[in-house]
């Protein structure tokens, strides 16, 4: 009996671990790869929470953690940095496991949440609340989970007879993502002048807001949509052998599909309402860990490293390019994936 660590295939990068009746398939390149990322992830962690235009030394950091150094230090850790960095690498996370499974399920490069309109409907949830509540909204997670899944529920419904794969459906989704922001521009414009700077600011994509109060739910809330990604990751790799072989595994294509696309949506929504659209990691970090790991199938853990580190790269960037006017890290992440982007259609140009 053999049980699948990671993707079901790996190209010429396969160990099988024996033992009694059990046999273990590892990706060893895939793990080399997710044990660098942790590093690189651990000392850009470190960077974050230490440098800045406060530099705190590492051995302050610890003393602040242990709660033998409190004042200024204390609440530059504590309330401004540990939770900004948190969110970044857990995030980042979210949205490279969002973007892999969506790019296996419709078996298109560029199916991501961000292309496809889920952040932007997710964004225009969260105004549609901030006009409802007159500016006292209290938790934006509904709203921007309701605004996700029903800009999902639309685009499948239009594509529903020519199923989710094929270049229709993403064509679908860019257009409903334009006219979803051209709404957002509406609605902002409708708004109190305080309400729609704070939201414009927002739609930007930035962590500078990320406090504890939208942490306390939305990790959480996160780790279980990607354990439930994990129970469901046996579906989605029946489903990349396509659809024929997994009904005769057991699989039911259309059901798997519906689930996966849920948890797919549901974790940028989540993200979408603590930072505003945090566009194209999820586009990016899939393909990037791909490469990496050489894997013929999605590899949900090598993405979801890739997301974190590609998220917290980008603040560190973010914050530090011009030091007295720090930039919001969507701008960085939307100037890594344009030319990421370019680079994609060019090489599909000349193939």
């Amino acid at each position: 009996m053999a049980h699948n660590l990671l993707p079901v295939t790996f190209g010429d990068s396969r160990r099988v671990i024996r033992g009694g009746d059990f046999s273990i398939v590892v990706n060893t390149r895939a793990l080399r790869v997710v044990i660098a990322g942790l590093l690189l992830a651990a000392s850009l962690f470190t960077l974050e929470i230490t440098t800045g235009i406060y530099h705190i030394p590492l051995r302050s950091v610890l003393d602040v953690l242990t709660g033998a150094e409190t004042g200024f230090p204390a609440t530059v850790i504590l309330d401004w940095r540990l939770p900004r960095a948190l969110a970044a690498l857990t995030f980042g996370a979210a949205l490279g496991v969002s973007g892999a499974v969506l790019q296996s399920v419709t078996r298109n490069d560029l199916g991501s949440p961000d292309l496809l309109g889920f952040d932007t409907g997710a964004f225009t949830g969260v105004l549609i609340g901030i006009i409802l509540s007159n500016g006292a909204l209290g938790s934006p997670a509904p709203y921007a989970i309701i605004g996700g899944f029903s800009t999902a529920l639309v685009l499948y419904l239009l594509t529903i007879r020519r199923g989710l794969q094929g270049p229709t459906f993403i064509l679908v989704g860019v257009a409903i993502s334009a006219m979803l922001v051209a709404a957002n521009s509406y609605l902002m414009l409708r708004m109190p002048q305080r309400y729609a700077i704070r939201a414009t600011i927002w739609g930007q994509g930035t962590l500078e807001q990320v406090r504890w109060s939208s942490l306390v739910w939305a990790i959480p809330l996160i780790l279980v949509l990607l354990v439930t990604m994990g129970f469901l990751s046996r579906s989605l790799r029946q489903l990349e052998l396509g659809d024929d072989l997994a009904h005769g595994l057991g699989t039911r294509p259309s059901v798997a599909r519906i689930a996966l696309m849920s948890v797919s949506v549901a974790l940028p929504a989540v993200v979408t309402s603590v930072t505003g659209p945090l566009t194209f990691i999820a586009l990016v970090t899939p393909r990037i860990a791909q490469r990496l790991a050489r894997s013929s199938g999605v590899d949900l853990l090598a993405s979801a490293m890739a997301g974190a580190v590609m998220l917290i790269a980008a603040d560190f960037l973010a914050m530090r390019m011009i030091p007295d006017k720090p930039l919001p890290v969507g701008v960085v992440t939307v100037v890594i994936g344009g030319a990421y982007l370019l680079v994609l259609l060019v090489r599909s140009a000349r193939t």
